[in-house]
């Protein structure tokens, strides 16, 4: 019977953190590293964690169980000599949903025993991965368990005015987009139907940094939030400065104007690169002048 260890220690691990994700290993595992996506700690027994993004999917949601399923399988696809995934269980690390599955593969030129979790993260799919030879003599399920336990996620932090982001097409950069201001207005429309608590001119810039097709962005890319967390619609105003199609190399300052159903000192912001499609969306949250 194999022994189970207990290098895990509370007053000696090392505090990691990748991609946003914060855990503990134990000290005398040896860490090494394999480019920007992947962290390796070796015990001193044998045996190997693997850590790092396995997806950049932000809109994989693990608590499907077709995603879920979909995904193990995918893991352990990527070895030979594989005998399927093993004892699937949905879990969760804080509010983000998880999985944990173990699996058994002869694809590092020995038999090993895979057991791992992923977890959605804002950058996509986090995992840990403890890769344990059959011959081993130890057992690292109780550090594994402990190393688990220890794992905080930070939550992906909203932009705000005046901070540009990036516009992604394809993994390629092409330009960026930055909210100027959010200002109340007492102009209304007066063949408007709506009658709204308030009234918001959303100023804003973007620019063609290597896009071939112009860039155009207007109201269709944008979802607004008021604070009472209606969603909401367009107000019709006269005189706002319209957007305009923007060649590589050239920008384009527009303002769109939006109806509030409650008085909000902020507003959250949408901006979705694909128009109808919440994949790779940017969230604002907008303090209200």
């Amino acid at each position: 019977m194999a022994t189970k260890t207990s290098d895990f220690d509370e007053t000696t691990n090392q505090l990691e953190e990748l991609f946003g994700v914060s855990y503990q290993v134990p000290a005398s595992w040896e860490r090494s590293q394999d480019g920007e996506q992947s962290l390796f700690y070796t015990p001193k027994s044998g045996g190997k964690l693997l850590v790092g993004i396995y997806s950049e999917e932000k809109d994989f949601d693990l608590s499907s169980k077709l995603n879920a399923y979909a995904c193990a399988d995918a893991i352990q696809e990527g070895f030979e000599g594989t005998d399927g995934v093993e004892d699937l269980k949905m879990t969760s690390i804080g509010q983000n949903s998880a999985i944990r599955f173990s699996f058994s593969t002869t694809g590092l030129g020995f038999l090993a025993r895979m057991d791992c979790l992923l977890v959605n993260v804002p950058a996509g799919v986090f995992g840990w991965v403890m890769v344990t030879p059959d011959n081993c003599e130890y057992d690292y399920t109780n550090d594994f368990n402990q190393i688990l336990k220890s794992a905080e996620i930070a939550e992906e932090k909203p932009h705000t005015v005046r901070e540009p982001v990036d516009i992604i097409e394809d993994g390629v950069k092409i330009g960026t987009l930055t909210i100027n201001s959010v200002t109340r207005t007492d102009k209304r429309n007066r063949f408007a139907e709506e009658t709204p608590a308030e009234v918001v001119i959303i100023d804003y810039t973007y620019e063609n940094t290597a896009s071939e097709d112009d860039l155009y962005l207007f109201s269709s890319y944008f979802q607004v939030i008021d604070s009472g967390g209606n969603v909401c619609t367009t107000h019709p105003l006269t005189g706002l400065t319209h957007a305009q199609k923007a060649p590589v190399g050239a920008k384009s300052t527009a303002q769109e104007a939006y109806n509030l159903t409650v008085e909000s000192p902020t507003i959250t912001f949408i901006f979705k690169p694909k128009m109808f499609d919440n994949k790779d969306a940017i969230k604002f949250e907008l303090p209200v002048q």
